[in-house]
């Protein structure tokens, strides 16, 4: 009798260990899938994350490139203006007889109408970089 006993027993156990095996594989699927869910989840959100950062910095790159190109288009203009200059001063550098040489006291007149016509120069084109909205305000 103590053999059946300790037959129906290990009977018993059996089957108890066995419907354990199985609740605790259940129980390790539920886990693992819920873990895949909230590791999708969260990888999402860290991508979210990681394209705005991406957005935010090429916004500030182009904008450092829209000033590059604004300050470039101002220095342009004012090498253009002061080409100019250049340009008529080299003309009265040559060694050309004219009668304007003769006149004393006309240099200082004369460098000082032909800078600021090439200010004026510089400062229209400027305006007209502005008004054709080139430069911002």
């Amino acid at each position: 009798m103590n053999v059946r006993k300790w037959h129906k027993m290990l009977c018993y156990s059996n089957a108890s260990m066995i419907r354990l095996l199985d609740f605790s594989i259940h129980l390790w699927w539920l886990f693992s899938f819920t873990f895949l869910k909230l590791t999708g989840f969260l990888n999402i959100q860290v991508r979210e994350y990681i394209d705005d950062t991406e957005d935010y910095v090429n916004i500030q790159l182009d904008n450092q490139r829209n000033e590059l190109i604004q300050l470039q288009l101002i220095l342009t203009i004012a090498s253009f203006a002061i080409a100019v200059d250049t340009l008529i001063a080299g003309m009265f550098g040559m060694n050309i007889p004219c009668q304007l040489y003769q006149i004393h006291g006309i240099f200082g007149y004369f460098v000082g109408s032909s800078s600021t016509g090439c200010l004026f120069l510089f400062l229209l084109v400027l305006g007209y970089a502005r008004w054709k909205k080139l430069l911002g305000s």
